[in-house]
């Protein structure tokens, strides 16, 4: 396995590259959200920070929220993707992180969905018990209403992967998938809706549901990530929807 090829690293160079390691207002229905307590110990496991530390690692989250939200906002977009080429290079920790610190702002909610219908994490990361979400939507059209979780993350809203449906890639690349991320957008003021998308390379889930988000953070890890697959996973996202790419366990972390 190469390092990361010289595309990524001029990437980073110009800064495209990030290196982490009041109530919202409801639409009809919203208030029948269910609240849960996220589990500090989970999130700790699973390199997640709630974001109202004061530490080198929020501060990566922090500037990374910033970049985000301006280019967003200038291009008049509200969802975005988390991907990565392969599993386990660390989108779902980086879409958790984000989440967090994009909640933390007073003008801003964000909405988290588990889009991983085969390998869902995100509750597992919250530590909760498996929930009804995504899937429940998709195959059984559960109300969204029921299936959206309020954390006690001010302005941090979760939508599970509940269900695994057979067909996960056609049940995420979907008309109907993509008027959940329409009435999300409408849900609350001033949303920012994540989703934690299957890796775009292991599976056809991924490439599916590229026409659902605006725009996509890539994902990538240092001395993991071959520089191949970075290359082919930012052509299948594409110029046009690539916002940026993220370097994950940057040894310049310390």
């Amino acid at each position: 396995m190469d390092r990361l090829a010289a595309a990524l690293e001029r990437a980073r160079s110009e800064g495209s590259l990030a290196r982490p390691g009041t109530q919202p207002l409801p639409a009809p229905g919203a208030a029948r959200t269910r609240e849960v307590v996220a589990s500090a110990a989970a999130l700790a496991g699973h390199h997640v920070g709630r974001g109202d530390q004061r530490d080198a690692f929020a501060d990566v989250f922090k500037h990374l929220r910033t970049q985000v939200l301006q280019r967003m906002q200038d291009a008049g977009w509200q969802t975005l993707g988390v991907t990565s080429p392969r599993a386990g290079e660390g989108r779902t920790t980086t879409a958790i992180n984000l989440a967090m610190h994009v909640a933390l702002d007073v003008d801003w909610t964000a909405i988290l969905v588990d889009a991983n219908l085969e390998t869902p994490g995100l509750t597992r990361a919250f530590g909760l018990p498996e929930l009804p979400g995504l899937g429940d939507y998709l195959v059984h059209g559960t109300a969204i209403g029921e299936l959206l979780v309020r954390t006690d993350v001010s302005r941090c809203v979760l939508l599970p992967a509940g269900a695994r449906p057979p067909r996960a890639s056609e049940m995420l690349g979907s008309t109907r998938m993509r008027s959940l991320v329409e009435e999300l957008k409408r849900r609350y003021a001033n949303r920012l809706v994540i989703v934690d998308m299957p890796p775009v390379l292991d599976s056809p889930a991924g490439p599916a549901m590229l026409p659902a988000v605006d725009a996509v953070l890539l994902v990538v890890e240092e001395a993991r990530t071959w520089s191949e697959d970075a290359q082919r996973a930012a052509q299948m996202i594409g110029p046009a929807r690539l916002l940026g790419t993220v370097l994950n366990k940057s040894r310049e972390n310390g």
